[in-house]
Parts: C-alpha cells; structure tokens; sequence
C-alpha cells in the first residue's frame, strides 16, 4: 500500500481558510447593504402610498362636508374615510409613534402635516399633506400628496410648512 502524500492528510491550509472567510465577509457585507438599501427605500414608498391614501380620504371629507376640508383634527376627522390608523405614521419617522385613535383626539402623533381649510375647488396642484420628517428619507427628501392625489418628491432643503 502507498503511503499518503503530506498534501492530502493536512486539509486547508491556514492561507486558504483566510481567503474562504475573506469572501464570507465580503459577501455578507454586500448582502447587508443592499437590504439596507432596498429597506429604506421600501420605506419610501409605504410613505407615498399613505400621502396618496390620505389626499384620497382629504377628497372624500371634502365631497361630504360641501367641497370644505377639515378646519381642525384632520387626523380624527379623516378617521372614517381610512381602513388602517396606520397611514397617519411615516414608517420613516421613528418620533411619530402609532397610538390609538381614541375618543380624545387630541392623543394623536401623527407623522404628516395637513392643509387646514382646504377647499374642493382649490387648484388640483394645492399641497394637502406633506411628510415631517424630510430627512429620515432616503437621499434626503421630502414626499406631499397634492389634492389630485399625486405625490411629488422633493430635495429636504425645499420643505416648508403648510400652515
């Protein structure tokens, strides 16, 4: 019988065993970035798609209030046109905190600024809600919804108050 060579009883080397946990790292680093990226994002668009849900149900109250929008407590008077409480939080924003809507409708934090006073006549390019933290997004801007329903994006530095 022939004697093993050194070669084959000595496995991987300690050269190839760095280079192999090389790779693992690199790879889980690119792994993790992406689906920081790709989470962000996501956030991003779950915030849109609340601006446009809330433009929808500012429509509605409008319809049913003779074409005015809400003058005060737009989060509670908006309530009956939403199915989910949550779209008043940006997913963005970890300081607007989901809470209940209860019977005081002053307890609510909501992650959006709305137009108060708004009219159903207004021109359809009339901003209806904006988000309130513009800097929590990704490359830095802010997302509104306008009456129409569309939501424009736009850089943090061109964010101003509705009221």
């Amino acid at each position: 019988m022939k004697p093993m060579t050194r070669r084959a009883r000595a496995g991987f080397s300690a050269f190839e065993m760095g280079l192999c946990f090389v790779a693992i790292a690199i790879g889980s680093f690119g792994v993790f970035l992406v689906g920081r990226i790709a989470l962000s994002r996501a956030r991003d668009s779950s915030c849109a798609s609340n601006l446009h849900q809330l433009a929808l149900a500012t429509q509605m109250y409008c319809a049913d209030n003779a074409g005015r929008g809400p003058l005060r407590d737009p989060a509670s008077r908006l309530q009956p046109y939403t199915k989910n409480l949550q779209i008043l939080y940006c997913p963005s924003n970890p300081l607007a905190a989901a809470r209940t809507l209860g019977h005081d409708a002053q307890e609510v934090n909501v992650g959006y600024e709305f137009r108060l006073g708004l009219w159903s006549d207004d021109p359809p390019g009339t901003l209806v809600v904006q988000d309130l933290a513009p800097d929590k997004h990704t490359r830095r801007t802010w997302q509104a919804a306008r009456l129409d329903g569309a939501v424009m994006r736009a850089p943090a530095d061109q964010w101003k108050s509705l009221r």
